[in-house]
Order: C-alpha cells, then sequence, then structure tokens
C-alpha cells in the first residue's frame, strides 16, 4: 500500500514545498506594506476577520492549499527535457552542440557504441573499443548514420520512457524517484532565488548569501535529470527497450561480403 502512495505523494511535495517557500517570500516582502488589523478597511479588513475565525489546523490547510495552488502553476517540469543551455554565444563557438536531452559521457559513449553495432554489424564490445570520439565524427564526418541515430534516439526519450514503464516497474520507480527528485531540487532552487532577489530588495542585500546555495541546489537538480535520462539509455542498451529510430536503420551500413566462385 505504501508504495502505491508513494508516486502520489512525490506529485504533492514538489508543488506544496515550492509553493510554501514563495508564500514566505511574499509575506516577507509585503510584510511592512499591510495595513495592521486595526487600520485595515475593505478587503483587507474581510481577510482579517476570515483568519480570525479559522483554527489553528484550518490556518494550515488554507496555507496548504494556497501553497500548493501557487507551486502547481509555477512548478517546472526539468527531467522530461534537460536540454543544453542554449545561449548563442557558446552555440556558435560549439557548433556540435544540439538540442537533444543532456546525458552523461559515459551514458552517450554506451548509446554511441549500441547505435554503431546495430548499425555496422559488429559486436557492442567492439564498438565500445573504438577510438574516435563523438566530437571527431561530426567534425570529419566519419560515422555520421551513428550520430544522427544517436541524436534521434534522445529525442525520442519520452517515447522511451513509456516503453520502460511497461517493460520494467522497478527500473522506472528508480528513474520516477530521481525524476522526483530533480524537479523538486531545481524548483526549490528557483524559488530561493525568488526569495534572495525579494528580501534582498525590500530588506537588506545580505540575503544575497542565498543565491550561492540556490546555484549549488539547481545544479545538483539538473544532475539527477541526467541520471534520468542515463537510466533509460542504458534500460536501452541492456536490451529492456527498444529504439525505433535505432531499429530502423539496422545493419544499413554493414559491409557486403565478397561472393565466393
Amino acid at each position: 500500500m505504501l508504495m502505491n502512495l508513494l508516486p502520489g505523494l512525490r506529485e504533492l511535495r514538489t508543488p506544496l514545498a515550492v509553493g510554501y517557500v514563495w508564500l514566505v517570500t511574499i509575506w516577507l516582502c509585503a510584510a511592512d506594506h499591510l495595513p495592521s488589523r486595526d487600520s485595515a478597511t475593505g478587503v483587507f479588513a474581510s481577510l482579517y476577520k476570515g483568519i480570525g475565525r479559522l483554527d489553528q489546523a484550518a490556518l494550515i490547510a488554507v496555507a496548504s492549499f494556497c501553497a500548493y495552488i501557487i507551486g502547481s502553476t509555477v512548478a517546472v517540469k526539468f527531467v522530461r527535457t534537460a536540454p543544453r543551455i542554449k545561449i548563442p554565444a557558446i552555440r556558435a563557438w560549439e557548433p556540435w552542440r544540439t538540442e537533444a536531452p543532456k546525458v552523461s559521457w559515459d551514458a552517450r559513449q554506451d548509446l554511441k557504441a549500441y547505435a554503431k553495432s546495430a548499425i555496422h554489424g559488429i559486436s557492442f564490445i567492439d564498438a565500445r573499443r573504438a577510438p574516435s570520439s563523438i566530437l571527431q565524427d561530426r567534425r570529419t564526418g566519419r560515422d555520421e548514420a551513428v550520430f544522427e541515430a544517436m541524436e534521434a534516439t534522445l529525442m525520442e526519450l519520452d517515447h522511451l520512457r513509456f516503453q520502460l514503464m511497461k517493460a520494467s516497474s522497478e527500473l522506472f520507480s528508480e528513474h520516477d524517484r530521481h525524476a522526483a527528485e530533480a524537479d523538486f531540487r531545481c524548483n526549490i532552487a528557483i524559488a530561493l532565488t525568488g526569495l534572495a532577489a525579494g528580501l534582498s530588495y525590500f530588506q537588506t542585500p545580505a540575503f544575497l548569501i542565498i543565491l550561492p546555495a540556490a546555484w549549488v541546489l539547481f545544479r545538483r537538480g539538473i544532475a539527477r535529470a541526467v541520471e534520468c535520462n542515463d537510466l533509460v539509455v542504458q534500460a536501452l542498451v541492456a536490451g529492456e527497450i527498444s529504439s525505433t529510430v535505432i531499429e530502423a536503420r539496422r545493419g544499413t551500413s554493414i559491409p557486403a561480403q565478397p561472393s565466393e566462385e
């Protein structure tokens, strides 16, 4: 029963926590600008009366509901894309960068070997030991079919996730756990950045000290998102799931065998 509740709790955790951070940010930034209970009129007077009629449990429930609504509105999914950062200057300097979801170097090398073994009809071990790098292939034009197959496969990671959910509930549960952690860390980091900006503007610039912690938390969240993509790639290489892109190209570059006379 607990395992059935965990996915729902993961979905609830991120928007609720993010919403609470934004609620605290709004309250701390606007507290000095709100009228007091005695001088409040109109809408603010009605709010004070309504709050006064609620007990502590009801106040927590109302605050949690508001936090969830705010968090659900501003929270962003990071695992579904995890793209490379789009900076025009960097893209002009590094033209080999693509818009495919980001994976680690090891996972990319495994995917390259998997695509090469399928397209060229060689073993995975032989393909993995190939000395040429992805960058050299791209610049010199060698193994262009492998490079294109890799990028197209990475672009269909969302489709592969659905396959993983059907093929292995254990692996998908691990993926879902990492994905929830990645979304949580990244969204909390963004909310903390807003908190630091608001407090530094309305209170004192000393609150900018929160920014380094928020940046570290964001980077760790992106690292978790990359781990999620790596898990899908490893499931593909292990044969748990299959890529329609690579399967369509399987054996297309196998050299013709000389005929025996």
